[in-house]
């Protein structure tokens, strides 16, 4: 069976396709499982195929990342979201703007079923779109 959307499990692929119904597809290039960062060190007597899987498997990986005219926008899928989702969503921005430069403006999204306690309050604290998709 191929992979609907690469990195996302069954669960947030379920709430993707619920948002893509809801709200259509965004405009703009849509990548899904977009790798960020340096990942793990490796050791130049690895052969080549450990070495890129290491380094494929330790970086960090977006859900989907939305790229348009003058603006980028990173998108975290969550059955239920909490601390860890504004923290990975945090650290994405942060590693775009690092790896990527800051030509275009950064916007944070999260969709997902529904949100933890106490978590809408923290994410527009931090200005990231929330949308629940039930």
């Amino acid at each position: 069976m191929a992979v609907k959307y690469p990195h996302m499990l069954p669960g947030e692929s379920e709430i993707w396709d619920r948002y893509l119904e809801a709200y259509g597809v965004p405009a703009g290039r849509i990548n899904y499982d977009v790798h960020l960062g340096e990942g793990a060190a490796v050791d130049p007597t690895w052969p080549d195929w450990m070495a890129a899987m290491v380094k494929t498997l330790s970086t960090h990986r977006c859900d989907v990342v939305i790229e348009r005219m003058g603006e980028v926008v990173i998108v975290e899928v969550k059955k239920i979201a909490g601390m860890g989702a504004l923290g990975q969503l945090m650290g994405y921005e942060a590693l775009w703007i690092r790896d990527m430069g800051v030509s275009r403006s950064v916007r944070l999204v999260l969709v997902c079923a529904r949100l933890e306690a106490d978590m809408r309050a923290l994410f527009e604290f931090y200005e990231v779109e929330v949308v629940e998709v039930g």
